[in-house]
């Protein structure tokens, strides 16, 4: 019984790339991502607010966390498609 239920979690595991890494890095991703947002907002305010100096500095802190966040979507497309890979070689054998 525990050898189906091992094999249909593989299978699953093969046919949808899902496992707790690939959560974990979403997850990531998706706050990330909002920081972004966050800080592009701020970025516009303090634009429009004083023009120079500030503006630079949250420039910075943006680009900071969008190079975060396309890190970590590109690590949860790894882990997918390892998870996808490792589950199709345990279904073979």
């Amino acid at each position: 019984m525990g050898g189906l239920r091992n094999y249909l979690a593989l299978q699953a595991q093969a046919r949808t790339g899902l496992n707790s890494g690939l959560f974990i890095w979403a997850v990531l991703a998706l706050v990330f991502a909002i920081l972004t947002a966050v800080f592009i907002l701020l970025i516009a305010f303090i634009w429009l607010a004083e023009r120079y100096e500030p503006l630079i500095a949250a420039a910075v802190l943006a680009g900071s966390f969008l190079l975060v966040t396309i890190i970590a979507f590109v690590c949860c497309l790894w882990s997918r498609r390892r998870t996808i890979e490792r589950a199709k070689l345990d279904t073979t054998s």
